[in-house]
């Protein structure tokens, strides 16, 4: 049974790309791990639709509000992020919202096992 794919996995082949050696074949080190990905298209295209749509504000009250529209709720929230819980059909149906003073508030998915 192959391995999933994790964030260490990235950072272990970028050390070993960025070796003076190139590009050696990795054919064996890729093949235990379950490089599969799985999209939501329909689900894509519910969140890109509901953005272009939004009233934003750029405040940390549109994460709440953005959530509501989606049907998605706030996991965790600290003062800087907030960790959400999606309904999309992937395997870790996380998203994250970040936000300051300075930079306002920006949404970004989830790349973590």
């Amino acid at each position: 049974m192959r391995k999933p794919i994790r964030s260490e996995v990235g950072n272990a082949w970028a050390q070993r790309v960025s070796e003076p050696t190139g590009w050696p074949d990795q054919s064996a080190w890729f093949a235990q791990y379950d490089l599969t990905v799985r999209a939501d298209y329909d689900g894509a295209d519910r969140i890109a639709s509901a953005a272009a749509e939004f009233d934003w504000t750029w405040t940390a009250g549109d994460i709440q509000r953005f959530c509501d529209v989606l049907g998605w709720r706030i996991a965790k929230a600290d003062p800087s992020a907030v960790t959400l819980v999606t309904n999309i059909s992937v395997e870790y149906p996380e998203a994250f919202a970040y936000f300051d003073s300075e930079h306002g508030t920006g949404l970004g998915d989830s790349d973590r096992p």
